[in-house]
Protein backbone atom coordinates (compact mmCIF):
# COMPACT_ATOMS: atom_id res chain seq x y z
CA UNK A 1 0.00 0.00 0.00
CA UNK A 2 1.75 3.07 -1.16
CA UNK A 3 0.93 6.55 -1.58
CA UNK A 4 0.47 9.53 1.44
CA UNK A 5 -0.27 9.15 5.04
CA UNK A 6 -3.48 10.68 3.67
CA UNK A 7 -4.48 8.33 1.04
CA UNK A 8 -3.14 5.20 3.47
CA UNK A 9 -5.49 6.52 5.83
CA UNK A 10 -8.32 6.59 3.64
CA UNK A 11 -7.94 2.82 2.61
CA UNK A 12 -7.65 1.70 5.68
CA UNK A 13 -10.78 3.27 6.77
CA UNK A 14 -12.67 1.78 3.93
CA UNK A 15 -11.22 -1.56 4.16
CA UNK A 16 -12.64 -1.45 7.62
CA UNK A 17 -15.92 -0.16 6.68
CA UNK A 18 -15.92 -3.09 3.85
CA UNK A 19 -14.86 -6.12 6.63
CA UNK A 20 -17.24 -5.10 8.61
CA UNK A 21 -20.28 -5.00 6.14
CA UNK A 22 -18.86 -8.19 4.60
CA UNK A 23 -19.53 -9.48 8.65
CA UNK A 24 -23.20 -8.08 8.65
CA UNK A 25 -23.84 -9.67 5.42
CA UNK A 26 -22.60 -13.14 6.19
CA UNK A 27 -23.67 -13.05 10.05
CA UNK A 28 -27.07 -10.87 10.33
CA UNK A 29 -28.49 -13.11 13.00
CA UNK A 30 -25.37 -12.13 15.08
CA UNK A 31 -26.15 -10.06 18.26
CA UNK A 32 -22.80 -8.16 17.44
CA UNK A 33 -24.34 -7.02 14.04
CA UNK A 34 -25.36 -3.69 15.54
CA UNK A 35 -21.70 -3.15 16.56
CA UNK A 36 -20.20 -3.93 12.65
CA UNK A 37 -22.66 -1.28 11.52
CA UNK A 38 -21.46 0.71 14.17
CA UNK A 39 -17.84 0.12 13.04
CA UNK A 40 -19.14 0.53 9.52
CA UNK A 41 -20.18 4.17 10.65
CA UNK A 42 -17.23 5.11 12.30
CA UNK A 43 -14.89 3.88 9.69
CA UNK A 44 -16.92 5.69 6.71
CA UNK A 45 -17.28 9.06 8.82
CA UNK A 46 -13.47 9.03 9.52
CA UNK A 47 -12.69 8.57 5.53
CA UNK A 48 -14.80 11.42 4.67
CA UNK A 49 -13.45 13.38 7.31
CA UNK A 50 -9.88 12.92 5.67
CA UNK A 51 -11.59 13.59 1.89
CA UNK A 52 -13.31 10.17 0.62
CA UNK A 53 -16.63 11.06 -0.14
CA UNK A 54 -16.97 7.71 -2.56
CA UNK A 55 -20.00 6.27 -0.54
CA UNK A 56 -21.94 9.09 1.18
CA UNK A 57 -25.03 8.02 0.55
CA UNK A 58 -24.53 4.35 2.42
CA UNK A 59 -22.87 6.29 5.46
CA UNK A 60 -25.95 8.60 5.36
CA UNK A 61 -27.80 5.48 5.22
CA UNK A 62 -25.68 3.68 8.36
CA UNK A 63 -26.06 7.04 10.54
CA UNK A 64 -30.21 7.05 9.98
CA UNK A 65 -30.28 3.56 10.94
CA UNK A 66 -27.97 3.70 13.96
CA UNK A 67 -29.54 6.67 14.99
CA UNK A 68 -32.84 5.46 15.71
CA UNK A 69 -31.91 1.50 17.03
CA UNK A 70 -33.04 1.20 20.27
CA UNK A 71 -30.89 -1.34 20.69
CA UNK A 72 -27.22 0.43 20.82
CA UNK A 73 -26.50 2.44 23.81
CA UNK A 74 -27.44 6.32 23.58
CA UNK A 75 -23.48 7.23 24.29
CA UNK A 76 -22.51 5.16 20.73
CA UNK A 77 -25.45 6.53 18.53
CA UNK A 78 -24.52 10.29 19.93
CA UNK A 79 -21.40 9.26 19.05
CA UNK A 80 -21.94 8.86 15.14
CA UNK A 81 -24.55 11.72 15.16
CA UNK A 82 -21.93 14.28 16.37
CA UNK A 83 -18.71 12.88 14.30
CA UNK A 84 -21.68 12.88 11.08
CA UNK A 85 -22.71 16.24 11.91
CA UNK A 86 -19.24 17.55 12.41
CA UNK A 87 -18.26 16.50 9.18
CA UNK A 88 -19.49 20.31 7.84
CA UNK A 89 -17.60 21.96 10.70
CA UNK A 90 -13.82 20.62 9.85
CA UNK A 91 -14.28 21.91 6.02
CA UNK A 92 -14.05 24.98 7.23
CA UNK A 93 -10.76 26.70 7.26
CA UNK A 94 -8.58 26.19 10.68
CA UNK A 95 -8.18 30.03 10.05
CA UNK A 96 -12.34 30.40 10.69
CA UNK A 97 -12.06 29.78 14.44
CA UNK A 98 -14.69 31.05 15.70
CA UNK A 99 -17.26 29.69 13.44
CA UNK A 100 -15.53 26.44 13.86
CA UNK A 101 -16.72 26.72 17.51
CA UNK A 102 -20.17 28.35 16.87
CA UNK A 103 -20.20 25.28 14.54
CA UNK A 104 -19.54 22.68 17.57
CA UNK A 105 -21.71 25.05 19.73
CA UNK A 106 -24.99 24.21 17.47
CA UNK A 107 -24.15 20.78 16.99
CA UNK A 108 -24.13 20.31 21.10
CA UNK A 109 -26.86 21.73 21.70
CA UNK A 110 -28.82 19.53 18.94
CA UNK A 111 -27.49 16.58 20.60
CA UNK A 112 -28.46 17.79 24.05
CA UNK A 113 -31.67 18.03 22.39
CA UNK A 114 -31.65 14.79 20.85
CA UNK A 115 -29.93 12.63 23.77
CA UNK A 116 -30.65 14.75 26.74
CA UNK A 117 -29.31 11.77 29.08
CA UNK A 118 -25.46 11.94 27.29
CA UNK A 119 -23.51 13.61 29.52
CA UNK A 120 -20.52 14.30 27.15
CA UNK A 121 -22.88 16.61 25.22
CA UNK A 122 -23.33 19.13 28.10
CA UNK A 123 -19.72 19.04 28.55
CA UNK A 124 -18.64 20.01 25.41
CA UNK A 125 -20.81 22.72 25.73
CA UNK A 126 -19.62 24.45 28.81
CA UNK A 127 -15.79 23.91 26.93
CA UNK A 128 -17.20 25.39 23.64
CA UNK A 129 -18.58 28.18 25.34
CA UNK A 130 -15.35 28.65 27.68
CA UNK A 131 -13.62 28.68 24.33
CA UNK A 132 -15.59 31.59 22.70
CA UNK A 133 -15.82 33.27 25.91
CA UNK A 134 -12.28 33.18 25.49
CA UNK A 135 -12.02 34.41 21.62
CA UNK A 136 -10.91 38.28 21.59
CA UNK A 137 -14.56 40.55 21.69
CA UNK A 138 -13.99 41.35 17.91
CA UNK A 139 -14.27 37.38 16.93
CA UNK A 140 -16.90 36.62 19.18
CA UNK A 141 -21.34 36.43 18.15
CA UNK A 142 -22.96 38.74 19.38
CA UNK A 143 -24.91 36.84 21.59
CA UNK A 144 -22.00 35.24 23.35
CA UNK A 145 -20.85 39.40 23.78
CA UNK A 146 -24.08 40.03 25.32
CA UNK A 147 -24.28 37.12 27.57
CA UNK A 148 -20.49 37.64 29.02
CA UNK A 149 -22.04 41.36 29.47
CA UNK A 150 -24.18 40.52 31.99
CA UNK A 151 -23.05 37.49 33.78
CA UNK A 152 -20.76 39.76 36.19
CA UNK A 153 -17.71 37.65 34.96
CA UNK A 154 -14.98 39.72 33.95
CA UNK A 155 -14.14 40.12 30.51
CA UNK A 156 -11.66 39.31 28.44
CA UNK A 157 -10.73 41.58 25.93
Amino acid sequence: MGGTALEVDRARQLEIAVQALAFQSRYAEHPRTNEAKRLEALALLEAASVGNRTLDARRSQLVSGLRAESALPSLQRCEIVARFKSLDVERLPWTARTERLTGYTTIARSLIEEFPNVSVCYESLLSLAEALRCAPDAQRPIEVRYAAAFSGRPQDS
